[in-house]
């Protein structure tokens, strides 16, 4: 599971149904499981996630029998996903990682 950081002023919108309605935004259909959301999109087979407050918790599963557009089409997705849901590009969240 990794963990992202979430800009402070970013982090009211997840709370409540936040993270359900940015998640269902972009990969539709958003279920549950105990306190984690479920969603699958293009080449997500499944993707399980929470937010604790501070961060966002992703858990994803992907299936690597498609073909490149439809996983570079699932790539774009994923990160404007993560950049709504966070505030940080994927630059940003690759210098985080780094530094952990």
């Amino acid at each position: 599971m990794r963990e992202y950081r979430v800009r402070r002023e970013y982090r009211k919108k997840l709370e409540g149904d936040g993270l359900r309605e940015i998640a269902s935004k972009f990969f539709g259909d958003v279920g549950q499981d105990g306190d984690m959301l479920i969603a699958s999109y293009g080449a997500i087979r499944s993707m399980r996630m929470r937010f604790n407050g501070k961060s966002l918790f992703i858990d994803t599963e992907m299936d690597k029998n498609v073909d490149d557009n439809l996983a570079i089409e699932t790539i774009k997705k994923y990160n404007q996903f993560l950049y709504e849901a966070t505030g940080y590009t994927a630059k940003e969240r690759k210098k985080h990682l780094s530094k952990m």
